[in-house]
């Protein structure tokens, strides 16, 4: 099995073009690795809290994720999100639930699949960042209750995902459902037709 630093070498010694491009970057040098190292990442989004999602999905996935981790082995480490995820940057934690608790409601998930890119046939869809840009999210109000609520329930949800408790991480999801359909003026009859929806799209609906 190759380390991964040998495999991306392996890569571009077999694409000179590609090799070329990389060193002809102004702001790279051998002194500071080698010409495929990642660099010129920013300062803002290397620091905030960020909502990332899966790019190819059969639905609308959200995580929390927090500017660094602290590992047994390598200590406190900054979080890169890889290509098969994409991020959006909230500048702290509450907002950052609150954004997650609504993509990951029933409501924002069936209207994001019904705009998505197919991607490899049903039910897979490609949820690209114009995708998420275009749900319409109700502004965070930090003194409303409900909006607290979310956040609360966003944070449970989170705990049960890393316990693997999927029977109280579906629990949390129906919580968030209750609370997110009246923000979007939503009826509970509403609700229901967009989770049937998602199942026709998805090709997951049974009678």
């Amino acid at each position: 099995m190759r380390a991964p630093g040998m495999t991306v070498r392996s890569c571009f010694m077999k694409q000179p073009s590609h090799l070329k491009k990389l060193k002809s970057r102004s702001d790279w040098s051998e002194e500071k690795g080698p010409p495929y190292m990642i660099f010129r990442i920013s300062p803002t989004k290397m620091e905030t809290f960020k909502v990332a999602y899966g790019d190819t999905a059969t639905r609308l996935s959200a995580c929390v994720m927090p500017p660094k981790l602290t590992d047994e082995t390598l200590g406190e480490k900054p979080i890169v999100v890889d290509g098969t995820a994409d991020i959006i940057t909230i500048k702290n934690e509450t907002e950052a639930h609150y954004v997650c608790a609504l993509l990951n409601s029933t409501p924002l998930r069936t209207l994001a699949y019904s705009i998505a890119l197919a991607k490899g046939g049903v039910p897979y869809k490609r949820f690209t960042n114009w995708t998420i840009a275009v749900l319409p999210l109700p502004p965070f109000q930090r003194d409303l209750e409900d909006c607290k609520e979310l956040v609360r329930k966003s944070k449970e949800a989170h705990k049960a995902a890393s316990n693997r408790d999927l029977p109280h991480l579906k629990e949390c999801e129906v919580a968030i459902d209750e609370l997110v359909f009246p923000l979007l003026g939503l009826t509970r009859e509403e609700l229901e037709a967009l989770g049937q929806h998602h199942q026709l799209l998805s090709g997951t609906f049974s009678t």
